[in-house]
């Protein structure tokens, strides 16, 4: 998979690094506020703004990476309608077999699914995030570093959770 970042800032940061992990390639960054050119992380450039797309630059799928669940979604719709959206799993996290995992959906570092979890499109799950067992997440949701959610929990569309939360099993709420 050769992957086109919708986004240089430190998401976009950790999405290439963590595609470079799995063993694939990034064809480049697209952002508003930066250069062309410029180099975001070392080898890998801007390759120009995100309202300005004349191309796919040989890549072969994208990822939204906003912590910002607006402008990921926007970006989401733009961009599948010109590439896939891609799955990344880190390869520290733990996925256990059964999980559902919709497209354009990250999974960071040493973060775990647990069995039954199912997880809707172009959703962001941050490094060291627990997801317990029969969880639902809706589409567009963003869980920071270090959350846990417990067993059983329906988190709707747009949903934030913020670092270090604790969802309570069988919680059901939308962002």
């Amino acid at each position: 998979m050769k992957l086109l970042i919708i986004g240089g800032g430190g998401h976009g940061k950790v999405i290439a690094y963590t595609a470079l992990s799995a063993g694939h390639e990034v064809a480049g960054f697209l952002d508003d506020g930066v250069p062309s050119g410029k180099e975001i992380i070392p080898g890998i450039r801007c390759l120009g703004p995100v309202s300005a797309v004349t191309g796919i630059h040989g890549a072969t799928h994208f990822l939204a990476a906003s912590g910002d669940n607006n402008k990921r979604k926007e970006w989401f719709r733009e961009f599948s309608a010109l590439l896939p959206a891609a799955v990344l799993i880190h390869p520290t996290a733990t996925v256990f077999p059964d999980v559902k995992i919709g497209m354009g959906t990250v999974v960071l570092a040493h973060a775990s699914l647990m069995c039954g979890v199912v997880s809707g499109e172009n959703v962001v799950i941050n490094a060291g995030v627990v997801v317990d067992h029969d969880s639902t997440i809706g589409d567009h949701v963003f869980i920071s570093p270090g959350a846990v959610i417990g067993s059983r929990c329906l988190l709707g569309e747009m949903t934030r959770i913020e670092t270090g939360e604790i969802i309570k099993p069988g919680t059901s709420g939308n962002g």
